[in-house]
Parts: structure tokens; C-alpha cells; sequence
């Protein structure tokens, strides 16, 4: 039955999550959608620190160093 059935995902919540930054980066090509380099990381439009989610309609990939000078500002 389906109801019976037990995913990976839903015991490992890390996984559920590479899966989405995974498919975040294949989205975009692996590019960054600031400066369009190879992107390493997941920004958040609208911070964390004011409200923001970390959901696919807030997150981006980015640059690493995209990401440090948004920190620095």
C-alpha cells in the first residue's frame, strides 16, 4: 500500500534538502544569476535575518564571491 510506504527523504531530511539545492544549481546551468559564474551557493533574496524562507520563490544560486560582498554591504 502507499500509505505504508516509507521514503529516504522523509527519514533524512538532508537529503530532501541536497536534492533542492541540487536542483536549484541545475536550473540555472550551475551559474551564478548575479554575475553568471559557476555558483556555489544558495542566497536568499529576501534574508533570513528579515523574514525570508528557505524556499525555491526565495532562493538563488549564487557566486561565492557574490555571496561575500553582500555580507560586507
Amino acid at each position: 500500500h502507499n500509505r505504508d510506504a516509507v521514503f529516504l527523504e522523509d527519514l533524512c531530511p538532508k537529503l530532501r534538502d541536497r536534492r533542492w539545492r541540487k536542483s536549484l544549481h541545475e536550473y540555472t546551468g550551475k551559474s551564478c544569476i548575479y554575475c553568471g559564474k559557476n555558483s556555489e551557493s544558495i542566497d536568499h533574496v529576501l534574508p533570513r535575518s528579515k523574514g525570508g524562507l528557505s524556499i525555491t520563490e526565495n532562493c538563488v544560486p549564487a557566486a561565492s564571491h557574490v555571496m561575500e560582498a553582500k555580507q560586507t554591504m
